[in-house]
């Protein structure tokens, strides 16, 4: 009687967590390809000089990232830098610094299967009125290699 019981209950508990999962598989969960995932999308309009909070960018790669280029606006001209190796400058370093954070370094990039980067205000804020394209491009170790561009609007204040 007590092993029927036994058998009853794990009976329930795998039959609710089967039914839990909503019938997807864990390959439907994970993406097959290099993914993407703005958070303010792929089309910003933002008043100059007023970002607030950073834009984030959630890139996932299947493989392990060999290379993380970005490119953008800085100051109303373009940088062009790899994120998944060491900087050479304390300019590229600084650029590390505002698109990864203070504590994380091409060692967390190389290698990495999912990295957040991060657009910060002080130089989305310093861009004047205009169109400005900011390029994000990943290769991995299974060379698939694949590009999304976020389009930035930066619209003049209003006089008063």
């Amino acid at each position: 009687m007590k092993n029927r019981s036994l058998f009853a209950v794990l009976s329930l508990i795998i039959i609710s967590l089967l039914s839990s999962c909503g019938g997807k598989n864990i390959e439907d969960i994970i993406p097959k390809s290099t993914s993407f995932h703005f958070s303010r999308g792929t089309e910003v309009y933002i008043t100059e000089g007023e970002l607030s909070d950073s834009i984030t960018t959630e890139i996932y790669v299947p493989g392990k990232i060999v290379t993380m280029d970005v490119t953008s606006p800085v100051k109303n001209d373009f940088v062009h830098i790899n994120l998944a190796e060491p900087t050479k400058s304390f300019f590229e370093e600084k650029i590390h610094e505002s698109f990864l954070g203070k504590h994380i370094t091409y060692r967390n990039v190389l290698g990495a299967q999912d990295i957040k980067l991060y657009l910060v205000p002080d130089v989305i804020n310093d861009l004047k009125p205009g169109k400005y394209t900011i390029t994000f491009a990943v290769l991995d170790e299974k060379e698939e290699y694949k590009q999304k561009d976020m389009n930035i609007t930066i619209v003049a204040k209003k006089k008063k």
